[in-house]
C-alpha cells in the first residue's frame, strides 16, 4: 500500500502534525467543516472527510489513515486507499495544507503614499491613522466615520495604540477606466487591487478592527445592526438587498444603530461589538418614510458619493461595547408588494452566505470557532418582504425572544 506519491510526498513533508494542528474541524448543521488558521483556506466535507480528518489527526501517516478508514468502512484497505487519497488530493488543492496566507489576485507593491495631511480616526485611547492618495476617497471615508474624527496632533507618540493604514492608486488607467488601489496596513497588504467601493469597504473595515481593539476581534462581517435592550439583529448580506432599508426601518421604530455595513464579532462567539458610522443611504431610499422620520440630511450635493446621502441616527450603541446577538436575519426586499416571508437557514448556510458577502476571521485571531459558536447558539433566517412593516415587526419579535 505505498499511497498515491504526491499525496505521499505532502505527508512526509509538510511535518504533517504541525500542519494538522492549523486545520480545525467543525460539524456545523448539516455539513462538517474544514479551515486552515495558516492559508484561511475553508471547504465544506461530508461524514467521509470527517472519518479523514479524525484519522489524520490521530496519526498523520497514509498507511494508518487508510486502515483506519478500511476498518470504519468495512472495506478492503486496497479499496480504501484511492478514495482516501483523492479527498486529500483536493484539501491540498484548495489550500488547506499551505503553511502560510493564499497570495492575493493583482497584488499591488506598497510604497509611501504621495498625499497630503493624513486623517486620524480615534476610539479611547487607539488611533488610526489614514494616508489616502485619492481626495475623493477620503472625503468618503471622513464622511462615514466622522463621528472618530480627532486632530492628528492628539496622536500618541507611543505607536502601539495606532495604527498606520495606507491607500494607494495602484494605476492611472484609461480615461474611462475606474482606478484601482491597494490597501496597507502597517505597510502588509490587506487585499490585492480593488474598485473604489471595494477598497472603501476594506478600508472601513481595517479602522473599525483596530478601533475596536483586534484581540478582542474574531470576525469581521459584511452587515448591519441594529439593537433594543441590550440585544441585536445582525441584518447580513450583500449590497442592494434591503439592509439599510430595513436597518431604517428598526431605527425609525425605537433602535439603536450598533453598525452599519461591518459588524465586529467578539472572540467570545457571543456578541458583536458596536461601531457605528454613518449610515450610506442610496438615492432610492431619500423619500422612504423610515429615512424621512430618522432626519435624513438635506444636499445631495454636499455629499463625496454621487447620490449618496449620511445618515446618522440618534440612538447609537457606544462604539466598542459588546452587544448580545439575538438573530442573524437575511434580507431580501421584493417590492412593494412582494410576498412576505420568514425562513429558517441550516447554520452551514449561512456561514456560506456571510462568507460569499465579504465575511472572514480576523487575522490575528484566525480560528473560525467564534463564528462557529454563534451560528450554532443563533438563530439565522431568510427573510423576503415587500412590506417594511412587515420586515421591522418580524425582527423586532426575534429581538424579543
Amino acid at each position: 500500500m505505498a499511497g498515491k506519491p504526491g499525496v505521499v510526498s505532502l505527508l512526509n513533508s509538510m511535518g504533517a502534525r504541525q500542519a494538522m494542528n492549523r486545520i480545525e474541524g467543525f460539524a456545523l448543521g448539516t455539513a462538517f467543516l474544514l479551515h486552515s488558521r495558516g492559508s484561511g483556506a475553508l471547504l465544506s466535507s461530508n461524514g467521509f472527510g470527517r472519518d479523514i480528518y479524525d484519522a489524520l489527526r490521530a496519526d498523520p501517516e497514509l498507511p494508518e489513515v487508510t486502515a483506519k478508514i478500511a476498518r470504519q468502512h468495512g472495506v478492503a484497505p486496497s479499496d480504501a486507499a484511492p478514495l482516501v487519497e483523492e479527498v486529500i488530493s483536493q484539501w491540498q488543492a484548495a489550500g488547506l495544507f499551505r503553511q502560510g496566507m493564499c497570495p492575493f489576485v493583482a497584488p499591488v507593491a506598497y510604497r509611501v503614499p504621495h498625499t497630503g495631511e493624513p486623517q486620524t480616526f480615534r476610539l479611547g485611547d487607539r488611533y488610526v491613522t489614514l494616508r489616502c492618495e485619492d481626495p475623493q476617497l477620503s472625503e468618503q471615508i471622513a464622511a462615514s466615520l466622522a463621528e472618530y474624527a480627532a486632530p492628528a496632533q492628539e496622536m500618541p507618540e507611543d505607536g502601539g495604540a495606532t495604527v498606520l493604514i495606507d491607500v494607494i492608486i495602484a494605476a492611472e488607467g484609461e480615461a474611462d477606466a475606474e482606478e484601482e488601489y491597494g490597501v496597507f496596513r502597517g505597510r502588509e497588504p490587506v487585499w490585492g487591487r480593488a474598485p473604489q467601493d471595494l477598497t472603501r469597504f476594506h478600508i472601513i473595515r481595517e479602522c473599525m478592527d483596530h478601533l475596536c481593539t483586534p484581540s478582542r476581534v474574531a470576525a469581521h462581517l459584511h452587515a448591519a445592526a441594529v439593537a433594543e435592550e441590550g440585544r441585536a439583529v445582525i441584518l447580513a448580506g450583500g449590497s442592494g438587498r434591503g439592509k439599510t432599508t430595513l436597518a431604517m426601518g428598526l431605527l425609525a421604530a425605537g433602535g439603536a444603530l450598533a453598525a452599519d455595513d461591518h459588524v465586529a464579532l467578539s472572540v467570545d462567539g457571543r456578541h458583536m461589538l458596536a461601531f457605528p458610522a454613518a449610515s450610506a443611504v442610496k438615492r432610492g431610499a431619500w423619500d422612504l418614510p423610515q429615512a424621512q422620520a430618522l432626519g435624513l440630511a438635506a444636499g445631495a450635493a454636499a455629499s463625496p458619493r454621487d447620490g449618496v446621502r449620511y445618515l446618522r441616527p440618534p440612538r447609537r450603541v457606544p462604539a466598542a461595547a459588546p452587544v448580545a446577538v439575538a438573530a442573524i436575519v437575511f434580507p431580501e426586499y421584493g417590492g412593494a408588494g412582494a410576498a412576505n416571508s420568514l425562513a429558517r437557514l441550516d447554520p452551514a448556510e449561512a456561514l456560506t452566505r456571510l462568507i460569499q458577502t465579504g465575511g472572514r476571521v480576523s487575522r490575528r485571531n484566525p480560528s473560525l470557532a467564534p463564528l462557529v459558536a454563534l451560528l450554532e447558539r443563533v438563530p439565522c433566517y431568510e427573510l423576503r418582504y415587500g412590506s417594511t412593516r412587515y420586515s421591522v415587526e418580524t425582527c423586532q419579535s426575534l429581538l424579543a425572544r
